[in-house]
């Protein structure tokens, strides 16, 4: 695959260009090829950029859910989790992502998360909108088809943070 190919995907995600992220994988570039400016795969950044219909798109494609990436071995779900994309995470979860990332949970990466945001992670959202997502996000893993058991700390520090209404 030539580096120029794996750029023009980059790009198609990072412009949120649907139809470029379909041309790319048409001439043969695999969803799980890593990228070259950004490090992760093409499923990685498009959760982490929120764009759904890529997402989407690149699981119809054969994307493996659960692959690493990067020096932390970050997953498309620890990304989306990271930049507070519950619509993201919910198909994500779905589509059996794996909940358990580097030794962390979900969760964990919300609470490590919810302080001060990098603006470049999450561009033009109020803190309000972020932490409604991050509420959903808690309240999805906990919910009735995960049932993730928290420790009292974790617990804490969820309900500390976030708008959780205690059915959990």
């Amino acid at each position: 695959r030539s580096a120029n190919a794996l750029a023009l995907m980059e790009t198609a995600i990072m412009k949120n260009t649907l139809d470029g992220v379909r041309r790319g994988l048409d001439n043969g570039i695999s969803p799980d090829d890593l990228l070259p400016h950004y490090p992760s795969t093409a499923l990685g950044m498009a959760a982490q950029e929120g764009n759904f219909d890529i997402v989407r798109l690149l699981l119809d494609r054969g994307a493996n859910v659960n692959q690493t990436f990067g020096q932390h071995n970050a997953t498309a779900l620890s990304q989306a989790c990271q930049t507070a994309r519950s619509a993201v995470v919910r198909l994500l979860i779905e589509s059996r992502a794996d909940i358990h990332f580097s030794g962390h949970s979900c969760l964990e990466n919300i609470i490590e998360t919810s302080g001060e945001m990098n603006e470049h992670l999450i561009p033009a959202r109020s803190m309000q909108e972020i932490n409604d997502e991050r509420t959903a996000i808690a309240k999805l893993l906990l919910g009735p088809q995960l049932r993730i058991s928290l420790g009292t700390s974790t617990r804490a520090s969820l309900e500390s943070q976030l708008s959780l209404d205690g059915d959990f």
